[in-house]
């Protein structure tokens, strides 16, 4: 079972205090239900929202549109941005897993959070622009090379881009990938950038060796009765060729 603490000081707080009854319930319901994650981003739609807390549409709207920047919204997702503070939980194993967690939200989502945090205003929504999410202050990095499932998605340009450079194949690109996506999980191991991470990897293994042999064109086949035909061609090209020729006496 989830524990979460909330702190009597959100009392003092100006911008806690000067929401409306519907905006201040439905922050402790995001704070408090249990789909809530160490990240602090977990997805979530309106109908379980509606179903769970009563309110009416109109209402959670608005209750959305208030919490604004503590909390954000984009599609199905919720992000409480300080959602360690309302944890209360700290230390190296829950940065751990909180990694993990991030690792595993879609790159469309992060990348939606990353579009409207530079958009004042959204159709629906309002949002900070000075905010943005990273694993360690809960700020989304756009760059897949810069979080962990990249070395299981690699995409298709980086390994044609390694396999022409260090000379390997595409499946020992991907296969060096998994090898380092699991190594990064057991010791606990995290990178700036995941896809110069693997690139000395791949380096290491197969810059050296000789180039990879390339794949032959698979031949032609045809059948007896155009193997023929063509023989009978190319006679009737070389009698019409010793006729041009033919020496006259």
């Amino acid at each position: 079972m989830k524990t979460r603490i909330i702190h009597t000081k959100i009392w003092d707080d100006d911008w806690f205090t000067e929401l409306s009854e519907h905006a201040q319930y439905l922050f402790f319901y995001i704070i408090t239900n249990h789909r809530i994650n160490l990240c602090g981003i977990y997805e979530m739609t309106n109908k379980i929202i509606l179903r769970e807390t009563k309110m009416r549409v109109s209402d959670l709207l608005k209750a959305k549109d208030e919490l604004s920047p503590k909390v954000l919204f984009y599609a199905n997702y919720i992000w409480v941005v300080n959602a360690s503070k309302y944890g209360g939980y700290l230390g190296e194993k829950n940065e751990i897993a909180k990694d993990k967690e991030l690792a595993l939200i879609p790159l469309e989502v992060i990348n939606g959070l990353n579009k409207i945090k530079t958009d004042r205003v959204s159709v629906e929504y309002r949002y900070p622009s000075d905010t943005s999410i990273n694993h360690k202050s809960e700020i989304i990095n756009h760059k897949s090379e810069c979080r962990i499932d990249f070395l299981q998605n690699i995409p298709n340009e980086v390994i044609q881009e390694f396999s022409e450079k260090f000379n390997c194949y595409e499946a020992d690109i991907q296969g060096k990938g998994e090898d380092l996506y699991n190594y990064c999980l057991a010791k606990g191991k995290k990178y700036k950038d995941y896809k110069a991470f693997l690139r000395n990897a791949v380096k290491k293994d197969f810059g050296m060796r000789p180039p990879a042999p390339k794949k032959k064109e698979p031949e032609v086949e045809i059948s007896e009765e155009e193997r023929k035909r063509n023989i009978n061609k190319l006679s009737e090209m070389r009698n019409k060729i010793k006729g041009k020729f033919k020496i006259e006496k």
